[in-house]
C-alpha cells in the first residue's frame, strides 16, 4: 500500500484564515469555543433522505484542518 503522507501535509498547515479564503462563498466559518464550524451560506431546505441529505447544512471540527477536510468531502 502506499503512503499518501505527501497529500496530507498540506491540510495539517491550514489555518482558519486559509479556510475562509477557500470555503468562505459557500460557508460562513466562525468560531464556537473550542471548535471551528461552518454554516452553510442561503439557507435553503434540509433533506432527511435520498441524495439531497448528503448536503449538511452544519459542520464542526475541533482543528481547522478537519474542518477543511469535512467541507471538502
Amino acid at each position: 500500500m502506499t503512503d499518501h503522507a505527501y497529500l496530507r501535509a498540506p491540510l495539517d498547515t491550514l489555518d482558519i484564515a486559509a479556510v475562509r479564503e477557500v470555503f468562505g462563498g459557500t460557508w460562513h466559518i466562525f468560531r464556537a469555543g473550542q471548535d471551528y464550524c461552518a454554516l452553510r451560506r442561503g439557507g435553503g431546505v434540509i433533506f432527511w433522505d435520498g441524495p439531497a441529505s448528503l448536503l449538511q447544512p452544519c459542520v464542526c471540527a475541533e482543528r481547522p484542518d478537519d474542518l477543511a477536510r469535512q467541507l471538502c468531502l
